[in-house]
Parts: structure tokens; sequence; C-alpha cells
């Protein structure tokens, strides 16, 4: 999928901040501006801020998002017309349209919010790489030192002496890893000890937790290990 969006700012690594409008609820000028979505996306053509450029996306996982932002405010709008068909006045008809399409923007505001707050302002220190599958990782990353972290691993985490690079490989929240990967990789397996009587910790906990044992093992190179009160 193809959309025009705006450079809004120049980024590190290659990489810059967009923002892609939304159109209407009735698919051009109607009397409503819709709002901007804002994402991160790679600049391998040296785009300059306030520059229009057309960014291209294959990633499924992009459609929930989609859906959230262009479909619901537009059945809303939708609804709102129709539903409110039996009055006479055209115009209030498309006042109560206008406000269910108002809506169905909120959703969107409060998910980029929560995203904003959850990821505080690093967003832009991200290098994110999506793969398919992990057929499509493994053949991408041939010879990786991969880790698996699971609740049926038979180690800590903290007994192994882990190489770099190496890639650090989590499960599903609720599911974890797939037994069969589990099984076939039982040497690099490591588990987080937990309280007998609890499952896990929650799927960003436990990353941070294993990611930050690979940087205290190689003495947190690349990072600030001293702050204002430091050496």
């Amino acid at each position: 999928m193809t959309q025009i969006a705006t450079v809004e700012k120049i980024l590190r690594g290659g990489r810059a901040e967009i923002s892609v409008p939304r159109k209407s609820a009735c698919g051009h000028d109607c009397g409503m501006q819709g709002s901007s979505t804002h994402a991160v996306a790679l600049n391998p053509i040296g785009a300059q801020a306030g520059q229009k450029v057309v960014v291209e996306s294959s990633n499924k996982r992009l459609y929930g998002v989609m859906l959230l932002v262009y479909a619901v405010p537009i059945v809303l709008f939708l609804i709102g017309y129709f539903a409110s068909y039996a009055l006479t006045s055209e115009g209030l008809r498309y006042a109560i349209a206008i406000a269910a399409f108002c809506l169905g923007i909120v959703p969107a505001i409060l998910y980029d919010r929560k995203l904003k707050r959850a990821g505080l302002d690093y967003w832009h220190e991200l290098d994110i790489t999506y793969y398919e599958n992990l057929a499509d990782f493994t053949a991408k990353n041939p010879g990786a030192e991969i880790y698996y972290f699971s609740t049926k691993a038979p180690r800590a985490y903290t007994e192994i002496a882990y190489p770099t690079p190496v890639f650090l490989m989590f499960g599903r929240e609720t599911r974890g890893l797939p037994e069969e990967l589990i099984e076939a990789h039982l040497d690099r397996t490591v588990r987080i000890p937990m309280r007998e009587n609890l499952r896990s910790l929650n799927l960003s906990n436990s990353v941070a937790v294993g990611v930050y044992e690979v940087f205290r093992q190689h003495g947190f190179d690349t990072l600030c290990d001293a702050g204002k009160y430091g050496k």
C-alpha cells in the first residue's frame, strides 16, 4: 500500500518522522479535514523536512491500526447519517454524521497517545525490523546466535554467557514460544526465575530483563553507566 506523507522531522539512522493525513469520511473535501497519523519510516532518498513523499508498507500488522484510523470513523459517519435519515433537515443529518465521525477519531487519538507514552520519547531511537514468520527470520539471519526465553526452560537466563551479536527470542505473552521450538533448542532455552505459584512476568518486563543481562555481561557497552553524580 502506498500513501502520500509529509516529512515532519529528520531523525538519526537514516530515518524520518512522517505524518499521513486521513481523508474525510466522504472521501473528498466535504467541509471537514481529517487529522494526521504520525510514524517513523526509513529515509533512503534523503528527503528533508516539509517535503511530500510516497511511503509504502506491506506489513500486515498495520491493518489493525488502519482499521482503527480509517474504517471506524467512516463507518460511524455513515451510521450517523443514515440513522438520522428521518430528519427533514439535511444539514442536521450531516451535523450528526460529522459528530459521529469525530467520535470515531477518539480511539485513534487515545491509541496514539498511549503508544507515545509507552515509548516515552524514544521511538526515534528504535531500529525495528519486521519478519513474516520464523522461517523468514532464519533465512535473513543465517547462522544467528539465538537464545529462547520460556517458563519451560531447564536453566536460568543468568547461567548463559551470551555472545555478541545475539538474538533473544520471546513468544506471545498469552502462550509463549511453540512447544516444538523449545524442544528443538533446549540447550539454548532459558527462563526468568519466578515464584512457584506465578506464571511469568509480562512480555515487556521479560524482554527488559533479558536484554539488560546481555548488556551487563558485556560491560554495558554503548550505554552510559554513570549519571550526574558519577565519575
